[in-house]
């Protein structure tokens, strides 16, 4: 796995923790961090309690050497014991992708394609959220409400952020058509001047929501 951008929080261990359950441990994985901010990139780790290995190239001679897109769709890839690459795609951010590693890694084939999910629509009552000016002392918490606009249950499977300075969190039970479902999102600033965060709401819709809040800090 390849990560060009060290801010964010880490998400991924829920990923690798069902791969070991399934390969009892016989899977390496390898972390690459991009960053010359080594202080920052030790902070996250720790915070997140991530306990795998990680590589940090301060000079982005893995980059240079491979030429990864700046995509991070697709910078995490499956190699095969040839060292060749067999799967492509974030497992985090696309859950068709997390279900063929799976199947790549156990030896049972692709994904099936004739079960389809369950798909509805949603929108979001606000979209950005101005926090006004507060100090850096001080943690802000907003609440962003999404409808059920469609005819099939709505449910929030995960959301990822655009950095570590933002904690959503989520109602984990289904919503019916009509209902709806709350995200809670918590800032606490690490540095002064203006801000602008993404918060990505992962739900059974066509296509992911996108919220923001923004603000300043002195």
């Amino acid at each position: 796995m390849y990560v060009l951008f060290i801010c964010r929080k880490i998400k991924n261990n829920v990923i690798f923790t069902q791969v070991d359950s399934i390969s009892e441990g016989h899977v390496p994985f390898l972390f690459f961090f991009q960053s010359s901010d080594q202080k920052e990139i030790r902070y996250l780790l720790k915070r997140d309690n991530f306990d795998y290995p990680v590589c940090v190239d301060r000079e982005d001679r893995l980059n240079k050497l491979n030429g990864f897109p700046s995509d991070i769709t697709f910078q995490t890839f499956l190699l095969d014991s040839n060292n060749r690459v067999v799967t492509i795609g974030n497992p985090i951010h696309n859950l068709a992708v997390k279900d063929l590693y799976l199947k790549q890694i156990t030896g049972t084939g692709t994904p099936s394609t004739t079960k389809q999910p369950i798909r509805t629509t949603a929108e979001a009552e606000q979209t950005e959220i101005n926090l006004g000016s507060f100090a850096k002392s001080e943690s802000k918490t907003v609440v962003f409400t999404l409808r059920n606009t469609g005819e099939k249950p709505l449910v929030i499977m995960d959301t990822a952020t655009t950095c570590g300075c933002t904690s959503p969190s989520f109602d984990k039970h289904p919503a019916q058509p009509g209902e709806t479902l709350q995200v809670k999102v918590v800032y606490t600033p690490k540095d002064t001047g203006f801000f602008s965060e993404t918060i990505t709401v992962k739900c059974n819709t066509e296509k992911w929501i996108k919220l923001t809040i923004s603000g300043e800090v002195f």
